[in-house]
């Protein structure tokens, strides 16, 4: 029997060949890549596969996806855990993978430990993203137990695993949040922009921003018409509390258009954040232009600052200093929404299971990208339209779902 285990470790040696650049990225883990085809998805973490050694040898086995503790298909966690089997199953049922080795032995568990790729993509790192481990959870369980109560005194709260969208003025709640207990703020407010005149800026939203004054059956918000004075004092005071809440090196980022942009960096100095520069995220050339003899309003801007001095990351980094993300109207569910694929970019500055506040949810763009990439999100939103625009799309989303919008609403 030795003999024979012997013999099929050298023939998988001698047969081994390469994954091409062109299938797969090299592995980083182990050497060993080998052709399979999964017979049977047990759970989100466990699959029995079939595999090709070479020579016309096969090698059938169960293995345990490495770094994944997948919800129990039992008890409480039933749901769930069949939820991540099928997800999984989905993405391997009848085709050709690759398993990538860890070990040259079985764990603890009688499982060889394996990476699985499929389509040049990991889905170990899939899973991890859209399943979450159990420590994260542990982690979501304290947050909901500290911030439920404190934020749950009058008007409406949205509480899920790993999510808080609460309704409400955003000087009202922040001052209620513990210091030092938020890890990252991302953040779209109201702009009071749109013209150069009072009498411009102080037309209601959907005449500032909406081409033809349509908003497409989308809500109209509240708060965009403070004058200058007014607007950079306000930012003052909103981004104050939230530093207030945030631990040292904690990231703040803000959305905000041209004419304001130097109003937004002098308030988040003023507010105590160190302000570390700008990243324009470019909408494309669709972008409209009042007339020929104007540049396209093509950018908006994202301001970055830190409280404090700038964490040396190890796990993500250096970040992108510009986007290009274009607006697409079935993912655009405010007047000023933001597309979300520039959101899952941006808070990545958090790591996974970290907390994310965002004080003008809207309609929860920024709570939606952070549970897509495994990060923990509070949102406060005033107007009751949105709440119930942004509870919606945080359900969907707290199972790895991404709704669109109907744009004939």
């Amino acid at each position: 029997m030795r003999r024979h285990i012997i013999a099929l470790v050298v023939a998988a040696a001698i047969s081994f060949q390469p994954a091409t650049a062109a299938a797969v990225d090299p592995p980083v883990h182990s050497p060993y890549v080998y052709r399979a085809r999964v017979t049977q998805v047990v759970d989100g973490d466990t699959v029995d596969a079939d595999v090709d050694l070479g020579f016309g040898i096969h090698f059938h086995t169960r293995f345990r996806l490495y770094g994944i503790d997948a919800w129990e298909k039992t008890g409480a966690e039933r749901e769930r855990g069949l939820a991540a089997r099928a997800w999984l199953a989905e993405r391997i049922a009848d085709r050709e993978i690759l398993i990538e080795s860890i070990r040259d032995r079985q764990g603890k568990y009688g499982r060889y430990l394996v990476i699985l790729w499929a389509d040049g993509e990991n889905l170990n790192e899939r899973s991890q993203r859209r399943a979450r481990r159990k420590a994260t959870m542990k982690a979501s369980q304290n947050h909901r137990s500290r911030y439920a109560a404190e934020l749950s005194s009058s008007g409406r709260v949205f509480i899920a695993e790993d999510v808080t969208l609460r309704e409400g003025d955003v000087l009202q709640l922040a001052s209620q949040l513990r210091p030092g207990s938020i890890d990252a703020v991302i953040t779209d407010p109201p702009y009071c922009s749109g013209g150069t005149l009072p009498a411009e800026r102080t037309k209601p939203p959907e005449s500032k921003y909406c081409q033809g004054g349509s908003t497409l059956g989308r809500p109209t918000f509240s708060g965009d018409s403070r004058d200058q004075r007014s607007y950079a004092y306000w930012c003052t005071l909103w981004l104050s509390v939230c530093r207030e809440a945030c631990r040292e090196s904690a990231y703040c980022l803000v959305f905000i258009d041209w004419r304001q942009l130097p109003t937004m960096t002098d308030a988040l100095q003023a507010a105590g954040w160190t302000w570390r520069g700008i990243a324009p995220w470019d909408k494309g050339r669709g972008a409209r232009a009042p007339h020929r003899g104007f540049f396209r309003h093509q950018c908006e801007y994202v301001v970055w600052a830190t409280n404090g001095r700038v964490p040396r990351l190890q796990d993500r980094g250096p970040f992108d200093g510009c986007y290009r993300e274009t607006v697409r109207k079935q993912d655009k569910f405010h007047i000023t929404g933001k597309p979300t694929d520039l959101l899952r970019r941006l808070v990545t500055v958090a790591a996974p299971g970290e907390l994310i506040l965002d004080p003008f949810a809207g309609s929860a763009t920024t709570g939606v990208a952070a549970l897509l990439e495994g990060r923990q999100f509070l949102g406060f939103e005033a107007s009751p339209e949105y709440f119930d625009i942004g509870q919606e799309r945080l359900i969907a989303a707290s199972e790895g779902v991404q709704i669109t919008r109907r744009t004939s609403q």
